[in-house]
């Protein structure tokens, strides 16, 4: 497998004015698609065939609030030899931490929650955090932005023992070890990683920060991502618990592992009780639209309950290095600019086997989701190559 990465680089684009007659934008969005179907094809399948990867990708492309364009390449299962398909169902991975995040400003909205007192107010009689955990009083505004200096992940996870050809272990989390009781028990074992107020990237932090919006609530997170935020915006195949006409959509997960340069097959991640930081399901089509909304600040909006929810959502509060690139972290979002294509929100997902990428730009009104059943290096790396094709192209 070639595993040579991709490093972007910037160029020149001028942004779409923000009032344009509405022939004139469809006009815009038929031209987009066009050269989309013309550069998008070619691009994916040299990265597979780059990568000699087993799965394959589903993308969708939005412009101005609307789809443009979407479709799926290579294998959903490969030894079934089964195409991938625009409407394949993934685990998302991490990129759940940016629906906790919109319910977390949504409630709070509604004033359910504060995000900037400490959440002990909510937590039931005998559950308690471990000292370490507890420095500077816990938020949700500061665990939402990775700023309680929380480890990754709590010490009461386990992962599934898996029998791969190669040994290897991809880290699958045993859903029994996300029970509420197991969950509530690693909370006092669990000791912080950095100190607080510091970046450190915990999923943890989100599966807390879901326990308390449902301690807050007295709703479960399944019926709070339903009715808030699935229900307003139609999305139909964003579930924690796919059916089991559902399940038959998500495609096969392939793992790379870097010992011995090898691809393994490897089963989907199963949610367990606590949710919040991983295990929702969702389709391209389906990011899609929620990438259309959170292009648009009036739709976002009228979502979450105001302008000002909106900033609070978007609000930059630490600036850190992902990789060699200066990142700026929101609720939950990534802000990241592109030279002189300006400022992307963006967040990535990895569930093994399955991942995720959802990417925004306001100034311009576009976005792009790219899912796939491959290894997330390459994930990334198609990633970057269709965000900047999409910026050359939107001209």
């Amino acid at each position: 497998m070639d595993r040579r990465r991709f490093i972007a680089s910037t160029g020149a684009a001028a942004a779409l004015a923000a009032a344009a007659p509405a022939g004139l934008l469809a006009q815009a969005r038929s031209s987009l698609a066009a050269r989309l179907e013309e550069r998008i094809p070619p691009l994916v399948t040299r990265v597979l065939a780059e990568w000699e990867l087993p799965g394959g990708f589903s993308v969708a492309v939005v412009k101005n609030g609307r789809p443009v364009y979407q479709t799926a390449f290579g294998k959903a299962d490969r030894e079934a030899d089964r195409p991938m398909a625009a409407d394949a169902l993934f685990p998302i991975g991490s990129v759940t931490k940016t629906f906790t995040a919109a319910l977390a400003v949504k409630l709070a909205a509604r004033g359910v929650v504060d995000l900037e007192a400490s959440v002990q107010r909510y937590l039931p009689a005998g559950v308690t955090l471990h000292p370490t955990l507890t420095r500077v009083p816990v938020t949700l505004l500061t665990l939402l932005t990775h700023r309680q200096g929380w480890p990754r992940d709590n010490a009461t996870r386990r992962n599934l023992r898996l029998e791969l050809p190669h040994g290897f272990d991809p880290g699958i989390a045993d859903p029994a070890s996300f029970s509420r009781a197991e969950f509530e028990r690693g909370l006092a074992l669990t000791e912080a990683r950095l100190p607080p107020l510091e970046w450190a990237y915990s999923n943890l932090g989100f599966h807390f920060a879901a326990y308390v919006l449902e301690r807050a609530s007295g709703r479960a997170m399944e019926e709070l991502v339903a009715t808030e935020l699935a229900a307003p915006l139609g999305l139909r195949d964003t579930i924690f618990r796919p059916s089991q006409a559902q399940i038959a959509r998500v495609p096969a997960g392939y793992v790379y592992d870097t010992r011995n340069d090898q691809v393994s097959r490897v089963p989907a991640w199963a949610a367990g009780e606590v949710v919040g930081g991983s295990f929702l399901h969702s389709t391209a089509g389906d990011l899609a639209g929620f990438a259309a909304t959170m292009m648009d600040r009036d739709a976002t909006a009228r979502l979450l309950g105001g302008r000002r929810w909106d900033e609070t959502l978007l609000r930059p509060s630490i600036e850190f290095l992902g990789g060699d690139i200066p990142r700026q972290q929101a609720l939950a979002w990534q802000l990241s600019m592109f030279g002189r294509y300006g400022p992307v929100i963006h967040h990535s997902g990895e569930a093994d086997g399955h991942n995720a990428f959802v990417a925004v730009s306001r100034p311009r009104r576009l976005g792009l989701v790219l899912l796939t059943n491959n290894p997330h290096e390459a994930n990334e790396t198609l990633a970057l190559r269709l965000l900047m094709t999409l910026f050359q192209l939107d001209t």
